[in-house]
């Protein structure tokens, strides 16, 4: 697995953590856990140019200045991908990996970050892409609020926390009305996710296991 800016929440560990953001187009939601409760609450928005003063919000209500900050990309602000696993060490895979999705983005490899992680068939990775420029203004917001970033993740690797150990388990979710999604988890670690582009219609009604958020079908 490849450690870099998108990997702490890729397997389930202990962290210092106390606090995440998870940012949407159209809302920011803040999770924090100040030992005596759980806080939960979120602010909506029009634009992702919003999501600064959304954040100074949440943390300033909240009383988060000085937190480490985990953020979790939501749908629309990252691709999936499963590209061929090259024949190359961690270090030398992890400045690769811009250049190896190059063909399959609309960006240069300079202005994308990319992370990701073996999938089950293990001469395959599964990889995340997101802009560099919006990366850089979610961290310089986080600080305008008086907060550090501890990791960056992406809301299908999320999903994996609430999922069961000792299992496999397949995962058909979506964010609102959005584009469904299809995501493997195997004891609670994400392999694989993509995108359900043919699934347009669903015959029955999601039923909403997470928050009012999103919607699982299991």
């Amino acid at each position: 697995m490849i450690q870099r800016l998108l990997s702490p929440f890729f397997f389930r560990k202990n962290s210092i953590l106390n606090a995440a953001l998870a940012l949407f187009s159209d809302t920011v939601i803040l999770v924090a856990d100040n030992e005596a409760d759980v806080i939960v609450d979120s602010v909506s928005i029009t634009s992702v140019t919003e999501w600064q003063s959304a954040i100074e919000m949440l943390i300033a209500k909240h009383q988060l200045a000085g937190s480490q900050l985990a953020i979790i990309l939501g749908p629309g602000l990252y691709q999936s991908l499963l590209i061929d696993k090259p024949e190359l060490s961690g270090d030398e895979l992890a400045l690769a990996l811009p250049y190896l999705v190059k063909d399959l983005v609309n960006e240069s490899p300079e202005d994308i970050v990319v992370d990701g992680f073996s999938s089950l068939n293990n001469d395959r990775i599964q990889v995340f892409v997101s802009n560099r420029q919006q990366m850089n203004k979610i961290v310089l917001a986080c600080q305008s609020a008086g907060c550090s970033v501890g990791c960056m993740t992406v809301d299908s690797v999320v999903l994996s926390e609430f999922t069961a150990e000792n299992r496999s388990q397949l995962v058909v979710h979506r964010y609102g009305n959005g584009n469904l999604q299809l995501t493997a988890f195997s004891n609670i670690n994400c392999f694989f996710n993509a995108n359900c582009a043919g699934l347009m219609y669903l015959s029955w009604q999601p039923q909403a296991l997470i928050s009012k958020h999103y919607n699982w079908i299991v």
